[in-house]
């Protein structure tokens, strides 16, 4: 997939998930839906972007993921110390 398209990933994956009747969306990854209206779970394996990757990379995080983290129904990490990063990160409740 193209970069262009994976910045853009979370709005079409939330305009797909209006358009069906689902229960629950999960991600496996780490994107989450814009406004899916249907409750969202998704996995946190690491916030490895924030530290290692491109200013780009590091703004997608902060501007984007953290606000759709903060909307989501339930997110699953991966270990301790990626929940504690996450929840320090992103201002998110345990």
């Amino acid at each position: 997939m193209e970069k262009f398209q994976i910045r853009f990933l979370p709005l079409k994956l939330g305009a797909e998930l209006r358009g069906l009747k689902t229960d629950v969306f999960w991600s496996p990854g780490f994107i989450a839906p814009f406004h899916p209206r249907t409750p969202d779970v998704v996995t946190v394996h690491d916030l490895i972007h924030l530290h290692y990757y491109s200013w780009v990379h590091k703004a997608y995080y902060n501007y984007i993921l953290k606000n759709l983290y903060k909307k989501c129904s339930k997110i699953i990490t991966v270990s301790e110390c990626t929940k504690k990063e996450l929840i320090a990160w992103g201002g998110l409740q345990s």
